[in-house]
């Protein structure tokens, strides 16, 4: 698998701050450096992304392919390596009511002290994590209301290293991003602009920020904003530039192929890159050294979306790593980043997801004009209205996955032992699912197997009795799971190994 060594001075740490930009698109003596990016269809892209097969992942022939660093970009994304989620079923150890309106984000600090969530209430809470799990009662530390009161659709969070401050950074439908840095006294500052550094205006859902990633650089407690807006545009803000000059690149997704909606982005050496799932089903990979689209395939089925992305290391020695890709037809699927055209090599469907073949829906629809944004929740809606996979957490190893949706579910997904796949949380039902694996071969040569894993409900050998029912009855009572949807998770190890959801009825519960 071939890695590349990144050119970026923003990513291995420059110093000196809103240089003047060069003729030839890069900010010189600044701490980044981007060739413009030539067009889509020119020869100079076409030779780059048929010959870049881009790797976010260092590979030990050793070992396992292994994340070096883990990328700070997925602060909760990633749980610890030796930490599962409890059998048979996870235990509730702590929730409160965070928002008035749906809890629509969360975001964990570097330093897993801090949990933030954005609500369609529009404010932002600070929770501390040292006391989830002793204390009764829940407080936040600090709030800040939106300017506007514009419901939050995303939340980014980085600093928080030793001596420094916790930053956060919240997207609205109105198109202003939110800055907040946090001290030990609460909210320290402020501030409210447009992603290039200008005056913060109030536009509408068309310019809603859909989706913020923090990729942390060198210089400590400073990051690069990676912004996704309504319009298209998947912008790096570069938060030590003046204003109006803040902007370090500038992506756009065609509009055939949908709405950026998650974002998955790496800056450790020796890689550089950065994956968009759109509301259409596809998946691009731009390599950032030279703002260049790499890969563009198509990862969810029919005219699902794809809602929420992870990077993992290959399973076994010297694999391919892979990136997960949640969509909208409530399964998980994983793709190989191996080769230019990633090919599906694992997939995890929830009970209501479907098992049709591979189809080319995905292809002909993006030949279709795209469609008006719908509503979901305060973004921008993710086409028909079903289930989604709406976050994923995973060791770095990709050992096992756990999923959270829309259908209430969290779950534990085991593709190497099936037996050990579980609900961690769900409403209660009268038949517990079970869940069953199969592989299957390639289609083609040189591509890895398919592993799936299904949810499956079994039928009831006899027709259900009282007793049944009341035992149905007092698992559902438990209050273990969010009846409502789940629409955020992140993984916290303060004061140990939790998983923190956020639902559609404003609470927060933890579990271990």
């Amino acid at each position: 698998l071939d890695v590349y060594a990144p050119t970026c001075d923003a990513l291995a740490g420059g110093e000196s701050r809103g240089a003047p930009a060069a003729r030839d698109g890069r900010r010189t003596g600044s701490s980044y450096e981007l060739s413009t990016p030539p067009r889509c269809g020119s020869a100079p892209a076409r030779s780059a992304c048929a010959s870049s097969p881009v790797s976010p992942f260092t590979i030990n022939s050793a070992s396992s392919a292994t994340l070096r660093p883990p990328p700070a970009a997925f602060q909760g994304r990633y749980c610890s390596l030796g930490w599962r989620p409890r059998t048979p079923q996870g235990l509730l150890v702590a929730q409160w009511r965070a928002h008035t309106g749906p809890a629509t984000a969360l975001a964990i600090s570097r330093d897993h002290s801090v949990l933030a969530s954005g609500g369609a209430d529009g404010v932002v809470r600070l929770w501390p994590t040292a006391g989830l799990r002793r204390e009764m009662v829940h407080s936040a530390a600090a709030a800040k209301a939106l300017d506007g009161g514009q419901p939050v659709i995303c939340l980014a969070a980085w600093g928080g290293t030793v001596g420094g401050a916790h930053r956060l950074a919240a997207g609205g439908r109105g198109g202003s991003l939110h800055l907040l840095e946090v001290g030990q006294g609460g909210i320290s500052a402020t501030s409210s602009t447009a992603p290039d550094g200008g005056p913060a205006v109030e536009g509408g859902s068309q310019d809603a920020l859909l989706a913020l990633s923090a990729l942390e650089l060198a210089v400590a407690g400073e990051a690069l904003l990676v912004v996704a807006d309504a319009r298209g545009r998947i912008r790096g803000v570069d938060l030590r530039a003046p204003p109006g000059q803040r902007i370090a690149w500038d992506l756009r997704v065609d509009p055939h192929l949908g709405l950026p909606r998650c974002l998955a982005a790496h800056a450790a050496a020796p890689a550089c890159w950065l994956a968009a799932g759109t509301t259409r089903g596809h998946c691009l990979l731009w390599d950032l050294r030279f703002a260049v689209r790499a890969a563009s395939w198509c990862a969810a089925p029919g005219e699902a979306a794809v809602s929420s992305l992870l990077p993992v290391a290959g399973g076994r020695p010297g694999a391919a790593p892979m990136v997960l890709a949640g969509t909208s037809a409530n399964e998980v699927r994983g793709f190989d980043l191996g080769n230019p055209d990633p090919p599906l090599c694992l997939r995890l469907g929830a009970r209501d997801s479907p098992r049709t073949a591979e189809s080319s829906s995905c292809e002909s629809a993006a030949a279709a004009p795209a469609p008006a944004p719908q509503a979901d929740g305060p973004g921008v809606g993710f086409g028909p209205a079903r289930h989604r996979v709406s976050a994923l957490v995973s060791p770095p190893d990709g050992s096992f996955v756990v999923s959270a949706g829309t259908d209430g579910y969290v779950r534990c997904w085991d593709p190497a032992a099936p037996e050990q796949s579980h609900v961690v949380a769900g409403p209660g039902a009268d038949v517990p699912p079970v869940f069953q694996g199969t592989t299957v071969p390639s289609a083609g040569r040189g591509t890895p197997p398919v592993i799936e894993l299904w949810e499956v409900v079994p039928q009831p050998s006899r027709r259900p009795t009282a007793a049944h029912h009341r035992a149905a009855a007092q698992r559902a009572s438990e209050a273990v799971a969010h009846h409502p949807a789940v629409l955020d998770m992140v993984f916290t190890s303060v004061p140990h190994g939790m998983l923190a959801t956020a639902a559609a009825d404003g609470s927060i519960k933890v579990f271990v």
